[in-house]
């Protein structure tokens, strides 16, 4: 089968599957084994198996993921994600401010599975301003993902330069306008016409600088 015919039998089997509300782990782990079929049959999908098990950084990969699962779950236990998102509160004085900046920053890093250590943050922070539950997912994911079309690291940028013969920095001139409309409606789709009561963090005592690099440090 065509490689594109292919992929676009996935992509509407993905959407299937996320309609009938499968699983997101399983749906990875099918839509893998069903690329690798339509594209090549049973022998390209035993290869593809096989290679993947056997190179180095699939194990890279793996340990990885389990290392960030296991800092985030000590910072959540310990409370320092509690008083961390508390200080940015206080600190900045903006709560839907921090709740964008710092999936942002955490986007600089360009590590696998860097969602998950701004999830806590967002997490936290989004219960003081009343975020449901899939709202405080789409504002981590999408902010974290909106410094990635300007910003010079991103393996999409440069494999895009190399390809094209095109400067980064001219690519980023032209990513700009893209990465303002996607701030503007990620705040109107995450940050407005919330559901829930907010939290008064108000009433919290005031910000201390000290705290909060110290808290920034341990992480």
């Amino acid at each position: 089968m065509d490689a594109c015919f292919g992929l676009l039998v996935l992509l509407g089997v993905v959407l299937v599957m996320l309609y009938l509300g499968i699983p997101v782990w399983l749906i990875f782990v099918f839509s893998g084994f069903l690329l690798s079929f339509l594209v090549g049959g049973l022998p390209n999908v035993y290869e593809v198996f096989v290679n993947t098990l056997g190179d180095s950084n699939t194990w890279d990969l793996v340990v990885i993921m389990y290392l960030i699962a296991v800092f985030v779950y000590l910072y959540r236990v310990s409370g320092a994600i509690k008083d961390l998102g508390r200080e940015l509160m206080l600190v900045i004085g903006r709560p839907r401010l921090v709740s964008v900046l710092v999936p942002a920053i955490l986007g600089l890093l360009p590590v696998p599975g860097g969602a998950l250590m701004s999830a806590p943050i967002v997490d936290e922070v989004g219960e003081y301003l009343g975020i449901d539950r899939v709202k405080k997912l789409f504002v981590n994911v999408w902010f974290r993902h909106v410094i990635f079309v300007v910003y010079p690291l991103s393996s999409v940028l440069v494999l895009t330069s190399i390809l094209t013969g095109t400067s980064v920095w001219s690519l980023i001139e032209m990513q700009l306008p893209v990465m303002l409309i996607m701030i503007v409606v990620g705040y109107v789709i995450g940050l407005t016409r919330l559901q829930r009561q907010p939290i008064s963090w108000k009433t919290l005592r005031g910000g201390n600088r000290v705290v909060l690099l110290k808290l920034f440090s341990q992480s």
